[in-house]
């Protein structure tokens, strides 16, 4: 049974203003709500947003990666040193 006949079977059999018919449209409007909330997210995690924005913003991502690698490093080099000096004192 599809989500639309099941709704057409209890708007038929419920009295407007009873307490289950106004149970069924809070579960109606909740339904509402989920979908919009996973349609947005959706929208939100499109990889083509990502690339339109990157491209607006003038961003090279190659250099972006390339900056992000070399403080990846830095911080390495760091710890490193760091850790050393602790072993010998």
């Amino acid at each position: 049974m599809s989500i639309e006949q099941w709704r057409k079977r209890w708007r038929k059999r419920l009295p407007v203003g009873s307490p289950r018919h106004r149970y069924h449209r809070r579960i109606e409007d909740i339904h509402k709500i989920y979908g919009a909330a996973v349609d947005l997210v959706g929208v939100m995690n499109r990889p083509q947003r990502d690339a339109r924005m990157i491209k607006e913003a003038g961003i090279l991502l190659e250099e972006a990666l390339d900056t992000a690698r070399e403080r990846r490093a830095n911080v390495k080099a760091a710890y490193e040193i760091h850790v050393a000096s602790h072993r010998c004192g």
